[in-house]
């Protein structure tokens, strides 16, 4: 997300998670559960304090090992999940995406004024504006600076770090919320990918696996259009302050495209 780490503050280390507990309870009973381990070989558990010291030792280095991957993997799973990776791959996914949206919004414009609005509900679930991104959440972020910049001429890439400093606290504690929740839900999406690891050894970890993608997926979606629309309100409430700061003037009382294009050529130093 392109505003998600102003004032995220500090991030919990994955293998310190519920998730890392998670992983671990779950390496047990896929190393106890799989075709020859303890539970079948009659090796039962270790006997002894230096046994249980060593499968310990052996099992926090797993947890740590699976921890430093799960930060790997959630950068990665966040940027797919913004359709950022593997474009050329996922560009059938945008045409139809695009297919999709266009028939809806061709559909506004003709019938009757019911079906006009439930084809307009319809585009809009697609994407807010024309698709540009393979991804449900992809379209949402770039929707968000395309509506900015066509209702206020601004540039919201160059606005958004200046904008954040004329807002409140209580505002900023709303938007420090939805990034943290984009963090969880990548940090569990990814460990439900390494419950897929385990699921090698003891297939049932697959329906811990799927519950988990879903609920990270979904926990995904509501902390991006969460914090688009916190964002496209900030710019609705705070633009004409920021304005205000640089020392542009508002004639009308509002940043229309003319004040927003002023506030753009400052912010971008004519670039």
């Amino acid at each position: 997300m392109p505003f998600s780490d102003f004032g995220g503050g500090e991030r919990r280390p994955a293998f310190l998670t519920f998730g890392a507990a998670v992983w671990a309870l779950a390496a047990l009973i896929a190393e106890a559960a799989a075709p020859g381990g303890r539970w079948h070989g009659g090796q039962g558990w270790p006997a002894g304090g230096r046994g249980w010291a060593v499968a310990s030792v052996q099992l926090a280095g797993a947890v740590a090992l699976a921890g430093l991957v799960n930060g790997l993997l959630s950068g990665w799973l966040g940027s797919l999940w913004l359709g950022r990776r593997h474009r050329a791959a996922l560009r059938v996914l945008l045409t139809r995406r695009r297919e999709r949206w266009a028939a809806h919004d061709a559909a506004t414009s003709a019938g009757s004024p019911e079906e006009r609005l439930r084809h307009t509900v319809l585009r809009n679930r697609v994407a807010p504006a024309r698709p540009e991104s393979a991804t449900w959440m992809g379209d949402r972020l770039l929707a968000l600076e395309t509506r900015v910049f066509n209702e206020y001429g601004l540039d919201f890439p160059s606005a958004w770090p200046r904008l954040w400093l004329v807002v409140p606290e209580s505002c900023r504690a709303e938007l420090r919320a939805t990034a943290a929740s984009w963090r969880r839900a990548t940090c569990w999406g990814a460990w439900a990918l390494l419950y897929g690891v385990l699921a090698v050894v003891w297939w049932p970890l697959v329906l811990l696996m799927g519950v988990t993608l879903l609920w990270a997926v979904r926990s995904a979606r509501g902390a991006v259009e969460a914090a688009t629309d916190l964002a496209e309100a900030v710019v609705d409430l705070y633009a004409k302050d920021l304005a205000a700061e640089l020392g542009i003037a508002t004639p009308d009382g509002r940043v229309d495209p003319s004040v927003g294009r002023l506030i753009t050529m400052r912010l971008r130093k004519g670039v």
